[in-house]
């Protein structure tokens, strides 16, 4: 019964976004009559805890550490780790080859073979020894210890992540556009493709000042990122969903940022990919552990809080941490989530923040109803 509510719910918020209703609104007629309001405390926080990590623990890693020297001996470094990946990992590399082939640019390739069981080293041998590109082997680190493994070293003035299934596109025209702005990120178009179609997906012509959170995709790949930004940043490991990093952390840390509807990128739609199989496994409770990571992390760069597009992002973060986890069809679990997940915005996010958003009073009130509600509608 409560997975046809929630699919009821999410058909309503499609046929009430084409008749133009706002689901906020929505969700208030809906939470009108009278209803329970979670009144939580320590204990209550404590028990969510236990309950969560008895599900899959938190790592605690985090992303920040000691500061490197970065070097801009090469104008791009593509990094691109690579695991079990036979299949994709030549036309990989071999898209990030055509960019060096334009001899523009100076470019640097590393690929980083995180503990591939399958053909995906031998296949990498025959780049070894190449110019300007570099293969390491390592023991398997996943995917953010991959991405660390190249950054370790970054080499370029601009750094961009490949996943080993997709394909570069015209990243040296965005890279254009990153050295004339003198952006700190520059995100590109790009199109998702299989066998059998492909769609692309425009990115718009966009300049800012200030950050970019509500601006940028949250996907690490398709952009260029000034190599400075990673001086003491890395992506903390262990997780899943550590492309968080960019809107918690290197989104806020970016002043320049531009956008361009250049077609830099190709995705592919893999089916046996993480981010097509992680809904419904315990692992999904990562989302929320990253997120509190990152949170305290901010604190030790010294990112401030006490603004809206601070507590805005902390609440979509949130929404999309339960829409994550509900895939685990555990209602215990999900009012565990809604516990730590409200002490979480009353620690970080200042009371007088974002007093008019739905999603934020919600959390604030300890209205889980109303909260959980307006997190199916606008999924």
């Amino acid at each position: 019964m409560k997975n046809l509510t929630r699919k009821c719910l999410r058909l309503g918020s499609r046929i009430f976004r084409k008749a133009g209703l706002n689901p906020a609104a929505i969700a208030g007629v809906l939470c009108s009559f009278p209803h329970k309001k979670m009144i939580t405390s320590d204990e209550d926080i404590a028990r969510a805890s236990q309950l969560m990590r008895g599900v899959h623990d938190d790592y605690d890693n985090s992303c920040v550490i000691a500061e490197k020297e970065v070097s801009s001996d090469y104008d791009l470094h593509i990094i691109i780790p690579a695991y079990n990946v036979e299949k994709y990992i030549v036309g990989c590399i071999e898209s990030a080859i055509a960019a060096q082939k334009r001899g523009k640019y100076r470019i640097l390739v590393t690929v980083v073979n995180d503990g591939s069981t399958d053909a995906t080293a031998e296949l990498l041998k025959q780049y070894e020894g190449r110019k300007d590109v570099e293969i390491i082997h390592q023991k398997n680190r996943g995917l953010s210890g991959a991405r660390n493994a190249g950054l370790e070293n970054i080499r370029g003035l601009y750094v961009t992540f490949v996943d080993s299934d997709d394909e570069l596109g015209d990243i040296c025209s965005l890279l254009d556009e990153a050295i004339k702005a003198d952006a700190d990120i520059a995100e590109g178009s790009y199109e998702k493709f299989n066998e059998t179609s492909s769609t692309y997906i425009r990115g718009g012509n966009v300049d800012s000042d200030n950050g970019g959170y509500g601006i940028l995709y949250g996907y690490a790949w398709g952009k260029l990122y000034r190599n400075t930004l990673f001086k003491n940043i890395r992506f903390p490991e262990s997780y899943w969903f550590e492309d968080t990093l960019n809107g918690l952390v290197l989104f806020h840390l970016a002043r320049k940022v531009i956008k361009r509807d250049i077609p830099v990128y190709r995705y592919r739609i893999n089916p046996q990919g993480i981010t097509s199989t992680a809904y419904g496994r315990p692992k999904s409770c990562d989302t929320h552990w990253i997120t509190e990571r990152l949170m305290k992390d901010r604190a030790l760069l010294g990112l401030d809080n006490d603004n809206d597009t601070a507590a805005l992002m902390l609440a979509e973060q949130i929404r999309m941490n339960y829409f994550r986890i509900s895939k685990m069809r555990r209602d215990d679990l999900d009012r565990a989530l809604f516990v730590l997940s409200r002490d979480l915005y009353d620690r970080y996010i200042p009371a007088e923040r974002l007093t008019g958003n739905p999603l934020a009073a919600a959390l604030r009130s300890g209205d889980y109803l109303k909260f959980r509600l307006l997190s199916i509608l606008t999924m």
